[in-house]
């Protein structure tokens, strides 16, 4: 499974506000979305080189197609937001391993 960052308009939750952050893609090798982080992501790297590496991949997904979670679900997709039954080849969030050990 290969993935990418991309840009996403969220709902800021305390003050109804929109925002954007950096999520992360998760894409099958037939190109299908698999799956996303539903929490916007920080860089990190354990050296400079690979945290200058990480902010440059991230500012690169200000290039690319932007995904809003604040549309209502198109055909075939579901909004990460929100609990549905999701469709075949639906966008799936992906939970944070903290939240999946709970």
């Amino acid at each position: 499974m290969n993935w990418e960052y991309r840009v996403m308009r969220t709902v800021d939750k305390e003050t109804g506000e929109d925002r954007l952050g950096i999520h992360e893609l998760y894409l099958a090798p037939d190109g299908s979305v698999q799956g996303l982080t539903t929490e916007p992501l920080i860089p990190v790297g354990a050296t400079l080189e690979q945290l200058r590496e990480d902010l440059q991949l991230m500012l690169g997904a200000c290039d690319k197609l932007m995904l809003d979670a604040t549309l209502p679900p198109r055909r075939g997709m579901v909004n990460p937001y929100k609990k549905a039954p999701p469709a075949p080849g639906a966008l799936q969030p992906i939970e944070d391993e903290a939240e999946s050990a709970a």
